[in-house]
């Protein structure tokens, strides 16, 4: 342009300008692109996810008005001005440039979608599908750069699919099913209160508009390099979004900037798939979100069908690959060995006791091998909360307790049962004591002190189910094989409460919240949910912060759900998933997010604002 001219309002809340932009007709300025067109009605704000950097839309009501105001930006005779594709660009009448945080995707709006089929069939290929919505392959990969280049970011693009009236173009498949992920899951602009406080404060048509997310902007950038430091920490979570917006008007252009305070931007509940990681192997064990100390955030750890260990970032980057010799046993502990905030990976496999660094090397004297097969998941005790470990390692019926160095203990004197163990030992405290408790399938339970020696002598024997012994105020509780409480005191009194639950029922519990599954009821604390028929896994308690949270999977809808302490569903639940969640902050303290299984070879982080 040639030059803008605007009132600038700064409010206690606010920053507004209201103005004019001028372009000279003799120039080579960008915005003579839009000359003698009128904008159409924004809508890119249904297809663009709330978690963008940023979106910019142009639009204009007349295809063959913006062709000829692009042959005299380029200074060529309009009669003689061929553009590649414009049977297929002459039937969208909005182009939008998606800024995710791991590309760029094209959204084009369609005036008519059968004209757009007709136009597009030529330049498709094959497809695949990604939660039913085909792919299609794109031959004309600079389709958009020359036509729109001068006004948004135009990638190459390669695959494309179709959402309702959106066409999606996109470099890889991975952007594509971003985009899909978050506008089934209802993660986009027009859904976010936030969002809309500041749309309402434009004009619902622009000739251009862009929205940014304050929170992805790199503000050390725009600033000098002396100062870059402090402007990394920038954070102005009330003001979520910043919008420009130019409106072509007979020989100038309406001006619009917006930056409004939104006071109740995280109470929009909205979930947002951040991220998606595919790999070449599928995935076997359910995937494990593990604090990052440099980060202080959290990142990915999975297991894929050949034994191969992978650590992503919840941005969903590939970290490094660890081959291993065999799957993993229950979750992977963490643990600061040196006891100086760097955290290791903990964990055995039916053969081997592994303790990883940050970056999956092995750390000495480990890895160490077992000649017996291990046969429970590793258990990690901490009796002063000092970080000075005993890691004990379960074969059967034996039992023995390590340090640090993978040297055995000899102040522990339990060295094995009658009957095969059937849960991890387990370090318990009661009013200050500490106990270990070791369960054998024949029904006895130990009770030992830290040497080894019986504490507790507990003489009924018990039907164990599939829950672990666990600490509730002052006794020992578990579950038995009909989902009955069973409750043990300090002086080995034990209480059975009896339950309508049928055998097998699956009882997790965490601290005071308690759930169990029967066919399609979940019960958390006495509350009864009735959930449509289908295969579940197990449920799951999770806290986080003072939050509890319960939550489980559909694998034949693929659909993850979530609720609180009180039986209460999340707003925005269920979403897209086909295995286990696993819940966490996924930075320090803050932004709430989980990681679940997508195809058989890939991973999905979600956000839950």
């Amino acid at each position: 342009f040639s030059w803008s001219l605007g009132d600038l309002d700064v409010s206690q809340n606010d920053i507004k300008i209201s103005g004019v932009t001028l372009v000279k007709d003799s120039t080579a300025q960008r915005l003579l692109l839009f000359k003698n067109t009128k904008p159409v009605n924004n809508t890119i704000d249904q297809i663009a996810p709330i978690t963008a950097q940023s979106t910019t839309s142009i639009s204009y009501d007349n295809w063959s008005i913006y062709k000829n105001n692009l042959a005299d930006l380029h200074k060529i005779d309009p009669s003689k001005f061929i553009i590649k594709g414009e049977d297929l660009l002459s039937t969208f009448d909005e182009i939008g440039s998606i800024q995710l945080d791991t590309g760029t995707v094209i959204a084009a709006h369609t005036i008519d979608p059968t004209v757009t089929e007709d136009a597009i069939a030529s330049q498709r290929e094959e497809e695949t599908i990604f939660r039913q919505v085909p792919i299609y392959r794109f031959k004309e990969k600079t389709i958009f750069t020359k036509t729109y280049e001068p006004l948004i970011k135009t990638p190459s693009v390669q695959v494309y699919c179709v959402l309702d009236n959106f066409y999606v173009f996109a470099e890889k498949q991975e952007l594509l099913e971003t985009i899909i992920a978050n506008y089934q899951n209802n993660a986009t602009l027009v859904a976010s209160t936030a969002y809309t406080n500041t749309k309402s404060q434009l004009s619902n048509a622009s000739s251009l508009l862009r929205i940014t997310n304050t929170e992805k902007i790199a503000y050390e950038d725009l600033v000098s390099e002396k100062d870059a430091k402090a402007f990394k920490k920038i954070e102005i979570p009330e003001y979520s979004f910043a919008a420009l917006q130019l409106i072509q008007d007979s020989n100038f252009m309406h001006l619009n900037i917006v930056i409004n305070k939104n006071e109740n931007t995280q109470k929009d509940g909205a979930i947002t798939q951040i991220a998606s990681t595919k790999l070449e192997t599928p995935i076997t064990r359910a995937p494990q979100l593990v604090k990052n100390h440099r980060t202080k955030g959290v990142d990915v750890l999975l297991q894929d069908e050949a034994n191969v260990l992978h650590l992503i970032s919840n941005s969903g980057k590939l970290l490094w690959q660890k081959e291993l010799d065999g799957p993993i046993l229950g979750d992977v502990q963490q643990v600061d060995l040196y006891r100086n905030g760097r955290l290791q990976l903990a964990f055995t496999t039916p053969k081997t006791w592994y303790i990883l660094d940050r970056n999956g090397k092995e750390v000495k004297p480990f890895s160490v091998s077992f000649n017996e097969t291990i046969t429970q998941p590793l258990a990690v005790f901490d009796y002063e909360r000092n970080r000075k470990y005993r890691f004990v390692i379960t074969q059967g019926t034996q039992v023995q307790m390590c340090d640090k160095d993978a040297k055995i203990i000899k102040g522990f004197g339990f060295a094995n049962t009658k009957n095969t163990i059937i849960y991890p030992p387990k370090h318990l405290q009661i009013s200050n004591k500490d106990y270990i408790v070791i369960a054998e399938n024949s029904g006895k339970l130990h009770i030992l002190s830290r040497t080894g020696k019986s504490r507790i002598d507990v003489k009924e024997t018990i039907q164990f189910g599939d829950t672990p012994i666990s600490k509730e105020k002052n006794t020992f509780t578990t579950y038995d094989i009909n989902g009955g409480k069973i409750t043990i005191n300090t002086s080995g009194k034990l209480t059975r409460t009896q339950s309508d639950n049928i055998t097998n029922a699956i009882v997790n519990t965490n601290g005071n919240t308690s759930t169990s599954l029967l066919e399609n009821k979940l019960i958390i604390n006495n509350k009864v949910i009735d959930l449509e028929y289908g295969s579940y896994t197990t449920p799951e308690v999770f806290k986080i912060g003072k939050q509890v949270l319960v939550t489980l999977t559909n694998t034949e809808t693929s659909q993850v759900w979530c609720f609180n302490n009180k039986g209460e569903p999340l707003d925005n639940f269920p979403v897209y998933g086909t295995g286990p969640a696993h819940f966490g902050y996924l930075e320090r303290n803050k932004n709430l997010g989980f990681v679940t299984q997508g195809d058989a070879n890939s991973i999905l982080i979600y956000q839950v604002n």
